[in-house]
């Protein structure tokens, strides 16, 4: 048991930046892949087109008064970062392992382990007294006259006949143990995967931050 405790502890993820997030894991990237905000940019894919077919229209039935009209520049920017962040949300779901997709998290997958195992050791535990207290109507019926020490060191012998061997459930550690090693083999596969996705996501990050402070001088400009 202590075995147990010891390796779901050792399960726990590291805090140290360069073992956790090892140039942007999917454990990571997988956090930004749920992030409903991150989502507008499939609305920007839409909406930027929509204006400009309008606006084509507009020019072609009625170019007396919509002649000069022309999409807007920051509608560009607006498009390309949409596209950008689209594109990455769409190749991390697709390319995340699904041990990552499912879990998201090392710690939830460590509490799904944990589960697990409790339940086993549940029912092991709960076959044990019923094995052994099966042997002990059994032994009464077949020796009445056995002392009660006799027919408890019958039943216990019995028991260990019929249960698995203790010794078994030593495995667990190294059963957490690989786990943990399937997790960090998923967890930083694909690399070059990663990277791409990671630079969609940053490219779009900086559109933002550039429409942000184009718009922030457009307001400073009229006010003074």
């Amino acid at each position: 048991m202590v075995a147990t405790q010891n390796a779901i502890r050792d399960l726990s993820p590291s805090r140290n930046f360069a073992d956790k997030v090892p140039f942007l894991s999917w454990e990571w990237l997988s956090s930004l892949r749920d992030a409903n905000l991150l989502s507008i940019g499939y609305f920007g894919l839409v909406i930027v087109p929509a204006i400009s077919l309008i606006i084509g229209i507009l020019k072609e039935h009625i170019p007396l008064y919509f002649s000069d009209l022309s999409l807007p520049p920051v509608l560009f920017f607006i498009y390309i970062g949409s596209l950008s962040l689209s594109i990455s949300h769409f190749f991390n779901d697709v390319f995340c392992p699904h041990i990552i997709k499912k879990h998201g998290s090392l710690d939830e997958y460590t509490n799904c382990l944990a589960k697990q195992i409790r339940d086993v050791s549940a029912i092991t535990e709960a076959s044990e007294e019923l094995v052994r207290e099966k042997a002990g109507v059994s032994i009464s019926e077949k020796i009445p006259d056995a002392s009660d020490d006799a027919k408890k060191v019958i039943a216990e012998a019995i028991g260990k006949v019929l249960l698995p061997d203790k010794k078994n459930q030593g495995a667990t550690a190294n059963y957490l143990s690989e786990h943990k090693k399937r997790w960090d083999q998923n967890n930083t596969c694909l690399p070059a995967m990663r990277w791409m996705i990671s630079a969609g996501y940053l490219f779009a990050f900086v559109v933002s931050i550039y429409l942000l402070f184009r718009q922030l001088n457009v307001v400073s400009n009229s006010i003074w």
